[in-house]
């Protein structure tokens, strides 16, 4: 359910863990259902250190249901709800997220592709709850062409309007911009 990614997550952690598998458990959502309507069940399961990879999918709207404005709505963006633009700024999930403390925690970019594959490998091997926040450039939000969704996604980086960084559990941030 939309709302509920990261409690089933959890469901499932709990269900393997006493079938003695031994599983990844992923999720991947979206960033209106990670921070604002799942919220609470992010925290919740942050706060009990499910031993899950969460992968939030973050294209900086709700495009599932026509591009409408989500708590990572970037201020001044031109949503279908907010078509004169956002007044206001975005949630900062990392923030949060790291209030938690997570096992792993970081941000990557579809442009950085080794960088992303190392990190999500970094957040599977973690003992206890990893969270990937993904940037990911949407087309017909924001209205470019399909071809060029790694080349913003690698200008989001070079102008530091996306930064990548790494934290591991009690400690300081790492930056891993190329």
């Amino acid at each position: 359910a939309f709302a509920a990614s990261a409690s089933t997550a959890s469901g499932l952690r709990q269900a393997y863990e006493q079938q003695e598998e031994d599983t990844n458990v992923i999720v991947v959502a979206g960033d209106g259902g990670s921070t604002d309507i799942g919220l609470a069940s992010l925290s919740g399961a942050l706060d009990r250190d499910d031993d899950i990879l969460y992968v939030l999918y973050d294209n900086e709207a709700y495009s599932n249901t026509g591009f409408q404005k989500s708590g990572r709505t970037p201020g001044g963006a031109r949503t279908t709800t907010t078509p004169t633009g956002r007044i206001g700024r975005q949630k900062d999930i990392d923030e949060i997220v790291s209030a938690h403390d997570p096992a792993y925690m970081a941000t990557a970019s579809p442009g950085f592709v080794p960088d992303l594959r190392r990190k999500a490998e970094k957040g599977l091997a973690a003992d206890g709850i990893s969270f990937l926040h993904l940037h990911a450039p949407c087309p017909p939000g924001w209205r470019i062409d399909t071809g060029e969704t790694v080349e913003v996604a690698r200008e989001a980086v070079s102008s530091a309007l996306w930064v990548l960084f790494e934290r591991e559990r009690g400690g300081e941030y790492t930056l891993n911009n190329p």
